[in-house]
């Protein structure tokens, strides 16, 4: 109030823009495909999450038992990501299950070949929208009922590489199953060739309706199932599960070579093992086989990280999903793949800083690896959890990209390695397209070539050590409008082994 007007009254003052529509969230994108028992989130429409206590109380799972709603499988993912440091997050809900529906949808013994379509759908409805890090939520690589000649983690992957090359560059993360959900599946292996007391264990996590939803979350498995669980993924031949979907048994194979040696025994070997190309291929946008400009096929794997961990969730959501289960609702957390959350945590990270030795904050260990069960699941392309000394943290933020030794292995077998070279790509790529419809001379290249020279410059110091491009085109491609731009990097390596060497002495002169 101005210091001479003395007389009451009301002000009124007609604040603007307050309609005004905000821009989606800043940085790399948390892309969320799933299901919903809420019909009236439209399907196969992304959504950006503006508030993410909405965004849960609506993405939730009703049925006939329990009556009440609770929290889906979306609510939980972008809990997770969020936790782990996601700040822009969109979801495409891929269909709307309820009721028995909705639990044998989420059964892991149930067939899940309409999932798989669903997820294609949405996949088809991203192809040309901008993507960052895509999480196909409540599937895993291992599953071995998506349908003949499907997995969902090739079915990522692809249009992960897809999306690469045509429009958007983007990165997949899907995980193995956890235990309890893995054991469920695989019960009657284990019943079988498993000892009594894991025959009953198993046994008696199955069942309808919600039950095995109880055991996927909240039952402590025994150290018996665990390393049942870390064999069956991480080692040949030990566990009582035998059976592996056929595409995930070719991913398998991605660390061993033509004779079925691995780590050390294959340390000279020469070319990695026959079946994983056999799958592991990348499809183009048409469907065929996709080879790159030497000639070489594609690795459809690096394009993909696998979450392979036994961990739990803390979760404000807990006692909900507990109430719904008919479980303890003293439990503060539950059992999870940890797909989104380290989706999150990617998310939050410069491409030159890897998940390898960060926390994913949010997350806890189920059961503890020892490091030589960390170590070999790593070499087996599987991203995991152990305990270091400054606590529960990544083991190495690898790729799911063919990797036997020095040798044999893709360029891109880490998170960073990919990360940088898409955001190099993508930064070339928009300026590129500044000059499609415009002359084709020689001051039009010479500026392509100096916006390029300079947004890679950019980049050197921190994602790049150094570069390399040149711009060409024949006389035909003048012709047809075509510009080739051949760019070669040298990305800044993550450091992953620190090797110190002490000596003593009887003095330091």
């Amino acid at each position: 109030m101005a210091n001479d007007d003395f007389l009451p009254n009301v002000n009124a003052v007609l604040n603007d823009l307050g309609l005004k529509i905000g821009p989606p969230p800043a940085g790399p994108k948390v892309t969320l495909l799933g299901i919903t028992s809420n019909t009236g989130v439209p399907l196969m429409e992304p959504l950006t999450v503006s508030s993410v206590d909405k965004a849960i109380n609506s993405l939730y799972f009703s049925g006939d038992v329990p009556s009440d709603p609770f929290p889906g499988e979306l609510a939980l993912a972008i809990e997770q990501a969020v936790n782990a440091g996601a700040q822009n997050i969109e979801v495409l809900v891929i269909d709307h299950k309820t009721g028995a529906e909705l639990f044998g949808y989420l059964n892991p013994n149930s067939g899940h070949s309409a999932r798989f379509a669903a997820l294609q759908s949405g996949y088809n409805v991203l192809k040309n929208r901008d993507v960052d890090v895509v999480v196909p939520v409540g599937v895993y690589i291992d599953d071995d009922t998506a349908g003949a000649g499907n997995n969902f983690g090739k079915q990522l992957a692809d249009f992960c590489y897809q999306s690469t090359a045509d429009h958007n560059a983007c990165v997949g993360v899907i995980a193995t199953s956890p235990p309890t959900w893995w054991a469920i599946q695989r019960s009657g292996e284990l019943a079988t060739n498993g000892s009594a007391s894991l025959s009953g264990e198993v046994i008696a996590l199955g069942g309808t309706g919600i039950a095995p939803l109880k055991s996927v979350w909240f039952h402590d498995p025994s150290t018996e199932l665990l390393t049942e669980w870390y064999e069956y993924h991480g080692e040949v031949g030990l566990s009582a599960a035998t059976t592996y979907d056929t595409i995930y048994g070719n991913f398998r194979s991605g660390s061993f070579d033509t004779n079925g040696n691995r780590f050390s025994s294959a340390a000279s070997s020469s070319a990695v093992s026959t079946s994983y190309f056999t799958s592991w291929q990348a499809k183009d946008s048409a469907g065929n086989a996709a080879v790159d400009s030497n000639g070489n096929k594609v690795d459809a794997g690096a394009y993909i990280s696998v979450i392979s961990a036994p961990i739990r969730a803390a979760s404000v959501l807990t006692q909900s999903l507990a109430a719904a289960a008919g479980a303890d609702l003293s439990n503060t957390s539950y059992i999870t793949d940890g797909a989104a959350a380290l989706a999150g945590l990617i998310s939050s990270l410069a491409p030159h800083s890897a998940p390898t030795n960060k926390f994913l904050k949010g997350v806890l260990p189920l059961k503890l690896l020892s490091r030589s069960q960390a170590n070999t699941l790593t070499g087996m392309r599987l991203v995991t959890m152990y305990n270091r000394s400054k606590g529960f943290v990544i083991a190495k933020g690898v790729t799911g990209a063919h990797n036997v030794n020095k040798f044999v292995r893709s360029d891109y077998v880490l998170m960073s390695t990919m990360r940088i070279t898409q955001t190099a790509v993508d930064l070339v790529r928009s300026i590129a397209e500044n000059y499609i419809g415009e002359a084709h001379n020689g001051a039009r290249m010479n500026a392509l070539e100096n916006e390029i020279d300079q947004a890679l410059q950019g980049m050197k110091g921190s994602a790049l050590n150094d570069y390399d491009f040149t711009l060409s085109a024949t006389p035909e491609q003048v012709v047809a409008g075509e510009v080739t731009i051949s760019l070669t990097l040298v990305p800044a390596f993550e450091v992953t082994k620190i090797t110190l060497d002490v000596s003593l002495a009887k003095s330091i002169s």
